[in-house]
């Protein structure tokens, strides 16, 4: 049988689909270190249904998935698919995981892990016969201690079936032991409570005999009261006849007077009624009289406010009147001014005319002169010109010195600023590189730091991996320390089969390491007992057995638990404490654990607890060394494994109270190693911002560099300029004075031409022509405005005469209303007067029918307190006879069920009532005297014989199981020793020889430990390199040691016949002989067996059939290439 193909897609490194097709012989995979070659060896762990995150190097299932590279994403569900064949015949197996969880199939059906573990069985690949021998398996097969090396021969050679075996044995057989014991203290306590409950036995018949006797007195009692209440009731149905006639005739004269005092207030009904009318008709005309009131004011306001109106209009139309009068007077007067400015106007523009044509001959003689001094003035403008060019050019040139000189002022000062700037720069830039040295040292420390941190979260990830393993096999031994009945119930709750919640009593409280062996032994099988909330629930859990066939067990339901409280004792030196107290119980299982535990007291050793026994303590005691003190006063005591499964439940509590700060630990850690991160960025930045920074500096001092040599250049070429510049400014000196002496020439002659100022009468006419102009407008505007206004005038005049006559219309129309309101004021005056006679008269006739109806209500009410006093006479019977019809009727219900009513028999009681209830009172004191007689005991004592006679063949079934699980111990002991001395001997052969072939000769061997029993004796390894003393594997030297392990782990394959190994870097340090004998060997191996070896070595190379390459294609993504065996170096 060998294996064909490996299929891997999204596995690990393994990002796309890779295919392996191995050789029957040797099969080599080569690559770098980190490349993804031991990630095969995981996926066929893997594949094979190996779930340890410790063997397959993960922290959690999704770590199988590929995580993603820089071209791959990251791949949601990771697979391996393994052929088998034997030439014959042929499987796949495929496994696959996702999100949600694994799935394994087995020629594309899938299957359990059961169904797994029977196809590698019928393929030769249970247990370990196969060698999966990863990196560092070797050393650790040098540092096994002879214990562990023992355990895993056991499992090689199918012992740990046995050691399995008899630890159930021995498990079971503690349990009957403690069975054995349970049933004699059972016994013996049941026994003691049988003689403890004697004379309350003696005591509860005693007392039901006065019962009986009290039961007869209180029957005839019962009669006799029974018979009297009868008798008054008959009595009371007479007096009630009587009462209830009497109440009639009462009854008739109340009516009588009702009808009467019912006319009467009808009548005085109706005249309230119309006296109400008739001051609700008055009250109409008082309101009615109260709007004539409002409407006379209203219109007496209404004219006089009219009266007003016409007042103000009128004085208004007089001021109109004014103002249109004095409007026309103000018309005519402009018209007047109008016209004289007219004639003003005229009379100057005759004198203008006159004085135009006398300054026409004037301008004539004016134009000669302007000629001559247009000439002068044009010959003096060019002269002006020239002179003013020269002058120009002479401010431009100093305008320019200046400017230049100024420049050069500034080139000067620039020249030292750029100088200090310079000095500067250099300085900054020396500030830059030692910010930048500083930020690559800080960066550098950060990036130490993240590598620092990323170590720790890897040893505290692998730690957080060692502790689950460690959970999961505590897990395991937890589950296998259970009976097998247990076990069965708590499988069936898990695999949703049993609609339960039971709980083992180890499993619901937790204690201090020193007190496991107390508890456990005083619990003894009962910490095996299964806690569940009712008898219901036991129930389910026992149908589940005896359908299963899987045993007893014993289950402890919550509602039946009966909590024992502590006794007082004095404290002394050697007494713990209660148990109850010292353990830490889950509170919704504390009843039963009180039951358990509630008085056990734990001391320190025999003599203590010893000493509390003699002093009279009537409760069970324990000591740290697991005697136990019963309270029937047998002790038990001597080695056992009671407390295996108390300190397996302990050590799970630790183991996952260190994980969960493990992982808490993981966390802190994964987020300063975030923290870290994100300032290893942050630094990073700086570092770059700081390199950017230094570059700039360094290209800022190179522009000022430059800037500086330019500004050298600038000055001398101003320098320069400077010389010719003053050369030309003499030559223009001199043309300006030449030019200067002409113009004063001209200037003179000029003078002589000067114009004589025209007269002034011209513009004086001129200017009084404008103005009687002006004056002639502004009349005219005037004169237009008033006439506006007199329209105006006119227009308000007819408005205010047109309101006047309107409000004298008004003011007759308000006369009208109030006249006629006076009329309608006096008709309704009139009215109120009469209403009100009427009112009075009403009024009277009230008062006379008010006295009748007082005198009728007077006699009714007499009547009516006549009627009541017989309604409360019949009521007072109707009590007494509800009272004794209530009475009977208790006692009825009271006593008729015990003692029924016999009219005939109740005759013949002749004692009075008092004489029948003293004689009770006195039977019931009688029986009070005995106290609390628990009748209980009666029972209770028949169930205590019954019990102890059960028990008696309980024991006897107890003991025949004892004597066969002693038996089957000793059988598996015997077939045990047999099988694995042989297995021992044979595969000491073979390492002996494996050892001579790869070191040259000596020799090695395994040994049993001696001082020990067969199950406690470890294997040693002895071996004696060519030319030295024997020695342990551990004292060899290096190389020495990996010969000697791989040696005894072929030899260990070899004796298990496995079908195929695989070796990852297991020649890693050899050196190049022992290497050649290696490959050697393994050359020979692979005629019988497939091997796989994962190597770096040429020589071990050379002798593959077939050689697969892995590489990192990129960071993270792993690929399988050819190799060419002389390109590997």
């Amino acid at each position: 049988m060998y294996i064909a193909t490996l299929r891997l897609k999204g596995f690990k490194s393994f990002g796309r689909t890779c295919e392996f097709a191995f050789s029957p012989g040797l099969t080599a995979l080569v690559g770098p270190n980190g490349s993804g070659k031991s990630n095969v060896l995981d996926a066929l762990r893997f594949v094979l249904g190996d779930s340890s995150s410790v063997r397959l190097r993960i922290s959690r299932l999704s770590d199988l998935m590929f995580q993603g590279s820089p071209s791959v994403p990251p791949a949601k569900s990771a697979e391996v698919a393994l052929d088998l064949t034997d030439g014959v015949r042929s499987c796949r197996l495929r496994r696959e995981v996702d999100g949600e969880g694994s799935a394994l199939y087995l020629d594309g059906r899938r299957i359990r892990l059961k169904e797994l573990e029977e196809a590698k069985r019928e393929w030769r690949l249970e247990g370990d016969r196969f060698a999966f021998i990863g990196q560092g398996e070797v050393m650790e097969v040098i540092q096994q201690s002879p214990a562990l090396r023992r355990n895993h021969l056991e499992v090689l050679f199918g012992i740990d079936l046995y050691r399995r075996r008899r630890e159930g044995a021995m498990s079971k057989l503690d349990a009957v032991l403690e069975e054995v014991m349970r049933i004699e203290a059972l016994t013996v306590e049941l026994k003691r409570r049988k003689d403890e409950i004697a004379p309350g036995v003696e005591l509860a018949k005693k007392a039901k005999d006065i019962e009986v006797r009290l039961e007869e007195a209180r029957k005839f009692l019962y009669w006799r009261l029974r018979r009297d209440l009868e008798l008054q009731l008959e009595r009371l149905l007479k007096e009630d006849e009587d009462v209830q006639y009497r109440l009639h005739k009462r009854l008739l004269w109340a009516r009588l007077w009702e009808k009467a005092l019912a006319k009467l207030e009808e009548e005085q009904k109706k005249i309230s009624e119309r006296s109400n009318r008739l001051a609700g008709e008055l009250s109409d005309l008082e309101e009615a009289m109260g709007s004539l009131r409002r409407k006379l004011e209203a219109s007496s306001f209404s004219y006089r406010m009219a009266r007003e109106k016409s007042c103000r209009v009128e004085a208004d139309c007089r001021e109109a009147y004014d103002r249109h009068r004095k409007l026309l007077e103000e018309k005519e007067r402009l018209a007047d001014e109008m016209e004289g400015a007219r004639c003003v106007l005229g009379e100057l523009e005759g004198k203008l005319s006159r004085l135009r044509e006398e300054e026409r001959l004037r301008e004539a003689e004016r134009d000669e002169k302007r000629r001559r001094k247009k000439e002068l003035l044009s010959e003096k403008a060019d002269l002006e010109l020239e002179r003013e060019k020269a002058m120009s050019r002479l401010r431009t040139l100093g305008r320019l010195a200046a400017e230049e000189s100024r420049l050069a002022g500034e080139l000067l000062r620039k020249l030292k600023s750029l100088e200090l700037d310079e000095e500067l720069s250099r300085e900054s830039l020396e500030i830059a590189k030692k910010n930048l040295e500083g930020a690559i040292d800080a960066h550098g420390d950060a990036y130490a730091l993240c590598q620092t941190l990323g170590v720790k979260v890897q040893g505290l990830r692998k730690r957080v991996a060692e502790l689950e393993a460690m959970e999961d096999e505590l897990h395991e031994s937890s589950d296998s320390g259970y009976p097998s009945p247990v076990r069965h119930v708590i499988s069936a709750v898990r695999l949703g089969r049993l609609k339960a919640n039971p709980k083992p009593v180890v499993e619901a409280f937790s204690c201090p390491e020193r007190l496991s062996v107390a508890l456990g032994a005083y619990l003894g099988g009962r910490q095996f007992w299964l806690l569940v909330e009712d008898l219901e629930e036991a129930q389910r859990c026992i149908e589940q057995l005896k359908a299963n066939n899987a045993g007893r067990a014993t289950f402890f339901p919550k509602e039946r638990a009966r909590p024992r409280a502590p006794k007082e004792i004095e404290r002394r030196d050697g007494i713990i404490g209660w148990a109850k107290d010292l353990v830490e119980i889950e509170p919704f299982w504390r009843g039963p654990l009180e039951e358990l535990l509630g008085d056990l007291l734990i001391v320190t050793d025999y003599e203590v607890g010893a000493a509390l026994v003699r002093e009279g303590a009537r409760f069970p005691i324990v000591t740290l060394e697991g005697e136990v003190f019963q309270p029937s006063g047998a002790v038990s005591g001597g080695r056992g494994r009671e407390a295996k499964a108390i300190e397996v439940h302990n050590a799970l509590l630790k183991v996952k109270n260190e994980l969960t700060s493990s992982r808490k630990a993981l966390d802190e850690e994964r987020a300063r190693l975030k923290a870290a991160e994100e300032k290893e960025a942050a630094l990073a930045a700086k570092k770059e911002e700081a390199e950017r920074l230094f570059e700039e500096r360094q290209a800022a001092l190179s522009q000022l560099e430059a800037a500086k040599g330019t500004f050298c250049a600038e000055l001398t070429r101003l320098s320069e300029a400077e010389c010719a510049r003053k050369a030309e400014m003499r030559e223009l000196g001199s043309l300006v004075m030449s030019a200067s002496t002409r113009l004063k020439v001209i200037s003179e002659e000029l003078a002589g031409l000067q114009e004589t100022e025209a007269p002034s009468a011209l513009k004086e006419l001129e200017g009084a022509y404008g103005l009687a102009a002006e004056r002639a407008r502004s009349c005219e505007a005037i004169h237009a405005r008033v006439a506006s206004e007199l329209t105006d005038a006119e227009r308000r005049l007819r408005r205010l005469e047109e309101e006047t006559a309107r409000s004298q219309r008004v003011q007759e129309e308000e006369k009208a209303k109030l006249k006629e309101i006076g009329l309608e004021w006096k008709r309704l005056r009139e009215r109120c007067i009469a209403l009100q006679k009427a009112i009075e008269a009403s009024d009277e006739m009230l008062a006379s029918i008010n006295r009748k109806v007082v005198s009728a209500r007077r006699k009714a009410e007499a009547a009516e307190k006549e009627k009541e006093m017989l309604a409360r006479s019949l009521q007072s019977i109707e009590e007494r006879k509800g009272s004794a019809e209530r009475e009977l009727e208790r006692l009825v219900d009271l006593w008729e069920g015990s003692f029924p009513y016999s009219e005939a028999d109740a005759a013949n009681v002749a004692e009075p009532a008092e004489v029948l209830r003293r004689s009770a009172l006195e039977l019931e004191e009688e029986l009070r005297s005995f106290g609390d007689v628990d009748y209980g005991v009666l029972s209770e004592d028949n169930s205590l014989s019954q019990r102890i006679s059960y028990l008696g063949l309980e024991l006897k079934d107890v003991m025949d199981g004892k004597r066969e699980l002693e038996e089957l111990i000793r059988l598996t002991d015997r077939q045990a020793g047999d099988v694995f001395k042989g297995a021992l001997k044979k595969i000491d052969v073979r390492f002996d020889e494996l050892f001579r072939l790869l070191l040259g000769g000596g020799e090695a061997h395994l040994r049993l430990e001696e001082g020990v029993s067969l199950w406690d004796a470890g294997v040693e390894v002895i071996c004696r390199p060519p030319g030295k003393r024997a020695q342990h594997l551990s004292q060899l030297s290096g190389g020495e040691r990996s010969l000697s392990a791989i040696a005894f782990l072929l030899a260990a394959m070899d004796e298990a016949d496995a079908p195929l190994a695989v070796l990852d870097e297991v020649d890693a340090s050899l050196d190049e002989v022992n290497v050649r004998r290696f490959a050697d060997l393994l050359c020979e191996y692979a005629k019988k067996i497939q091997l796989i070896i994962m190597t770096h070595r040429r020589v071990t190379m050379e002798g593959a059939d077939v050689i697969y390459g892995v590489t990192l294609s990129e960071p993270g993504l792993s690929q399988v290439v050819g190799v060419q065996l002389e390109e590997w170096v």
